[in-house]
């Protein structure tokens, strides 16, 4: 009888002992953390590649995780409630949103957002003007000094950037009519609008040239006229 009344007492003791166990390993509930990046491409309609970071889900899984967005009319404090985007996964990292059907030059206000079980939180409040209109840059046609047997001296001037930033700028050359980046080409380590020079090279002695200058922006790649050139016999 002893015995039993001894294994008894063992075996609440081990009960005790693991619930004091289970309430001290216990991790607590927690929201999500997000954070809110810089729009990649703004253009009159879109916001293109607007990055949001899931720094961490809590210890919950995230149901959802994107961005909100508010025109300055609607409110200065975007949430779930008013224009959302999902991201396409709720993984831990940063993820590039696209915005669409926006209107031209409104302000709007933009945060990173996640929900889990437990809440939904949100990052810090960005804005952005969209502009009036955006396009390709415009370029126009080069000029062309210092030929020698296999190199030339390209000048090349962007007067209109499209209302975006030129991110790349450059030239290419080719043998044949309408060169493009598939052919022969120099980059610029330079991007921007404004006037840049460039050397061709690699070219064959007294032969004939076509080239032209490019520029790109996020709305798409200009390619200016053509001009032709002989390289020194």
């Amino acid at each position: 009888m002893r015995n039993i009344k001894n294994l008894g007492l063992m075996v609440v003791g081990m009960l005790a002992f693991q619930s004091c166990e289970t309430e001290r390993t216990a991790q607590p509930l927690s929201a999500p953390t997000v954070a809110t990046g810089d729009v990649g491409c703004l253009q009159e309609r879109a916001m293109r590649e607007t990055a949001i970071e899931l720094i961490s889900g809590g210890n919950l899984n995230v149901d959802e995780f994107g961005v909100v967005l508010s025109d300055s009319a609607t409110s200065t404090v975007p949430t779930r409630a008013n224009k959302f985007q999902k991201a396409t996964a709720t993984k831990v990292g940063i993820a590039k949103i696209n915005v669409a059907s926006l209107t031209p030059s409104t302000r709007y206000y933009y945060r990173a957002y996640a929900t889990n079980y437990l809440d939904t939180v949100y990052g810090e409040i960005k804005s952005v003007v969209t502009p009036a209109i955006t396009r390709a840059p415009i370029v126009e046609t080069p000029t062309v000094d210092s030929i020698t047997t296999s190199t030339a001296k390209i000048m090349v001037n962007i007067p209109d950037n499209g209302g975006l930033p030129v991110t790349t700028r450059g030239i290419c050359w080719a043998r044949t009519p309408d060169p493009k980046l598939t052919a022969n080409t120099a980059k610029d380590v330079v991007a921007g609008s404004g006037l840049y020079s460039l050397k061709a090279n690699t070219m064959l002695p007294n032969t004939l040239y076509y080239v032209r200058g490019y520029a790109i922006n996020c709305k798409g790649t200009s390619y200016g006229p053509e001009t032709t050139f002989t390289t020194a016999p």
